[in-house]
């Protein structure tokens, strides 16, 4: 299992991974492990409760704040039911974009470009891998 002093990086607030880890771990099924967190960064005016992408052994996890971030909103996608993951990035920050193979798609936005790159980067090995344990 991962510590926080291993999710948290130069760009992240460490007090968003100490309040968002332990829920996601509490979400997780057993032999489930969070691998990367990457925290939300808007570039325009302060974001109390930033959004927040978990990616564990078995799915991507989209963590949304609600209630001025007094609960939490999660959705998960399995990585058996993701089809494409999509990266884009603008000039101060990235979007990614999850799309399941039934055709569902959710994004989060103003993730670093540096969170953003390492979480594609995890989902194409990801998905690397699936073709090769496929053959």
């Amino acid at each position: 299992m991962l510590s926080i002093k291993e999710l948290v990086t130069e760009e992240q607030d460490p007090k968003v991974i100490e309040k968002v880890l332990p829920k996601v771990q509490a979400y997780c099924t057993s032999n489930e492990e969070v691998q990367y967190i990457a925290v939300q960064k808007k570039t325009i005016g302060v974001n109390f409760s930033p959004d927040c992408i978990a990616l564990t052994n078995k799915r991507i996890i989209l963590i949304r704040p609600k209630s001025f971030g007094l609960s939490l909103d999660f959705k998960d996608f399995s990585w058996l039911h993701v089809a494409e993951v999509h990266m884009k990035e603008a000039v101060f920050g990235a979007t990614i974009t999850i799309k399941t193979t039934s055709g569902q798609t959710d994004s989060m936005e103003d993730l670093t470009k540096a969170h953003a790159r390492k979480l594609y980067r995890f989902t194409q090995e990801r998905k690397k891998n699936k073709k090769k344990k496929r053959k």
